[in-house]
């Protein structure tokens, strides 16, 4: 592959990668590693606490997993009650080198896609009253700042309830915290 051709491949990789919260790390079998976000780079530095390096950080948390291999997703938990999801993906061809056996390493916080899937869940109205929630508003407070009923609060923090998986508004409000105090954190 041409150096030009390889440029313009690594432009493109960072310009889709760099917009994400995910850490990607681009692989060859050997272990070579051929591209690193800035995500990636933020992580590994931040969760292998004195780590030098990106190698160590996959060494310490992928390549000595007892059953390491190209596909497999590892649950991590790191410091501060932190739970990230590696996963390995084979054999990305071509996207960066011309190694023909590449593989790319993703990591993202559950918490994160936790509130990307309760986003896309929830409604825009469910989402506003999930905010007043954890400001600890009463029933009657939100349905005020809201202008809708009592029995309308009612009916969607049942259905926030449903698609959360909670049993109850303390579940809910220690749910919603921890998720609305890691996106602020990252942002």
């Amino acid at each position: 592959m041409r150096m030009e051709d390889m440029n313009y491949q690594k432009r493109l990789l960072e310009e889709r990668t760099n917009v994400s919260t995910a850490g990607f790390v681009l692989v060859d079998y050997t272990h070579n590693i051929h591209f690193v976000n800035e995500a990636a780079q933020y992580m590994c530095q931040k969760f292998k606490r004195g780590a030098s390096s990106v190698e160590e950080f996959l060494n310490h948390y992928v390549y000595s997993h007892p059953n390491w291999k190209a596909g497999i997703s590892i649950k991590i938990n790191f410091p501060e009650s932190e739970h990230w999801t590696l996963q390995v993906v084979p054999e990305i061809k071509g996207t960066l080198t011309d190694h023909p056996n590449q593989y790319g390493i993703y990591l993202f916080s559950e918490e994160e896609m936790e509130q990307e899937t309760a986003e896309q869940r929830l409604s825009r109205r469910e989402l506003e009253i999930c905010e007043l929630v954890i400001k600890g508003y009463t029933n009657e407070q939100i349905a005020r700042e809201l202008w809708i009923s009592i029995n309308t609060v009612k009916k969607h923090l049942r259905n926030i309830y449903e698609k959360l998986n909670v049993a109850n508004r303390t579940s809910l409000a220690y749910k919603l915290t921890a998720i609305f105090d890691y996106i602020h954190l990252i942002r």
